[in-house]
């Protein structure tokens, strides 16, 4: 048998093991490119609810605006739900600039496939840049926790869907939802939250400016506040 005979089969062998190699490589590339891409498609959708919310705050009642939001794949990071917090621990706030005294802002939510725990999808969160006495409130619940609506009007409780009041989102099959925060910081905080609604992933914020007279702290009088109408997509269109 000839040297180039010998050789050959070991050529060859190595060949295999560069192409799988490559192809390897070339997957993980894809995977994480297309994971990225998803996140910024993310983080794009937050940026307009994030606007809307803005412009509600800044404006006159009734001011109203619409926000779409989709809870999506990306790669393992399944979006399960999406929450509107108050922190007034400044340790959350560290990504919106100018907040010294707390912050608002949006989360998407997904279970860490590691530990099993729900967290903050970092890249797609954002601040609201709004005041921090600007509250949010779940518009199928049209009556403020603290005093009472002025001048009520339009106000939607047919199509909204209930917001949740804790860190955790409700989670599809009634799975439980295991959270890393420190209970000082759960209990702390506001939360407003949406999760997944019997397989719907596509969701519709409706976002209008209402005020209420009532007592905050010390101060009492008119507040503002965002409420906050979230509807199935499909519910949105044939409204």
């Amino acid at each position: 048998m000839s040297k180039g005979q010998v050789d050959a089969p070991i050529e060859l062998f190595v060949a295999v093991i560069i192409l799988a190699m490559s192809m390897t490589l070339a997957f993980y590339v894809m995977n994480t490119s297309s994971e990225a891409q998803c996140i910024a498609e993310l983080r794009s959708e937050v940026r307009s609810l994030e606007s809307a919310m803005v412009d509600v705050a800044i404006g006159s009642p009734p001011t109203s605006r619409e926000a779409t939001f989709n809870m999506k794949s990306c790669g393992t990071k399944r979006i399960e739900g999406l929450r509107f917090v108050k922190y007034t621990q400044v340790d959350f706030c560290r990504q919106c600039t100018g907040y010294t005294q707390g912050c608002w802002k949006i989360e998407p939510v997904y279970i860490d496939s590691a530990d099993g725990i729900l967290r903050p999808l970092t890249d797609a969160s954002m601040c609201i840049q709004m005041p921090m006495d600007m509250g949010v409130e779940d518009e199928y619940i049209p009556k403020p926790p603290q005093g009472y609506l002025v001048n009520p009007s339009n106000i939607d409780t047919i199509h909204c869907i209930p917001l949740g009041t804790t860190a955790c989102v409700d989670l599809e099959s009634g799975r439980s939802c295991s959270l890393d925060v420190p209970q000082s910081v759960l209990s702390d905080q506001y939360w407003r939250t949406l999760g997944r609604v019997q397989g719907e992933s596509v969701f519709v914020f409706k976002l209008t400016k209402r005020l209420y007279l009532g007592t905050t702290g010390i101060t009492t009088g008119q507040k503002g506040y965002i409420s906050v109408c979230a509807m199935k997509k499909e519910t949105a269109a044939s409204r």
